[in-house]
């Protein structure tokens, strides 16, 4: 009979958070003092701690894909304007308004929808000069093959 398990329900709750702060299946080993193997093996075994890992995974990236999404939408918040005239203190609520982000929005659609959001990229002058003069250099070589 082999070494008893370190396994413990317990640590599906570690997982889980470790899993919504973004660890690797790896990193999650490392804290909870196993090898990656074992980890594996643990995900196939108990039911419970594959689904908290996977729990963890979806809420982690449902929070980014959410703030990702306003700061690609842009978004407003409540917020207070703090100031100081002879030693009086006033607090001023203000709405702070954050506009759409050009870069996130392209990330976003480039992700989500690539077929349609692909990115293409031009090549750039200096790689068409030197495929130009490539091709002169090939032309050059086959006319001097062909003349002799």
């Amino acid at each position: 009979m082999g070494r008893p398990t370190k396994y413990n329900p317990t640590m599906c709750v570690v997982v889980e958070k470790l899993a919504k702060l973004g660890c690797t299946n790896e990193e999650m080993a490392d804290v909870l003092d196993i090898s990656p193997d074992t980890f594996y093996r643990w995900m196939n075994e108990h039911d419970a701690f594959s689904e908290a890992r996977a729990r963890g995974g979806v809420i982690a990236d449902a929070n980014v894909a959410s703030r990702l999404y306003e700061r690609a939408m842009g978004y407003e918040h409540d917020s207070v304007h703090v100031t100081s005239y002879q030693g009086e203190v006033k607090l001023t609520p203000i709405i702070e308004r954050y506009p759409p982000d050009t870069q996130a929005a392209q990330w976003w659609l480039q992700n989500r929808q690539p077929k349609r959001w692909k990115r293409v990229t031009e090549p750039e002058l200096g790689d068409v000069n030197e495929a130009a003069s490539e091709l002169q250099r090939i032309a050059q070589a086959s006319r001097a093959t062909n003349t002799s």
